[in-house]
């Protein structure tokens, strides 16, 4: 899936991860559908993911 961000896209990502600290992989809150979960740091934890993952393709290229 190419992602392709635009400045402003990553600019919002940035911002995403700015406000809050991502989640790691092995967070029991992220494989836990009914808990408690902080939603900035959801939102972080996404904004992480796919910047990581337009910086691979662009890398790609």
């Amino acid at each position: 899936m190419a992602l392709n961000l635009s400045d402003e896209n990553r600019a919002v990502l940035m911002e995403m991860l700015r406000i809050a600290e991502p989640y790691s992989e092995d967070d029991p809150e992220m494989n836990t559908l009914d808990g408690e979960s902080d939603s900035d740091r959801v939102l972080a934890t996404i904004a992480k993911k796919w910047l990581d993952q337009d910086d691979r393709e662009k890398a790609a290229r």
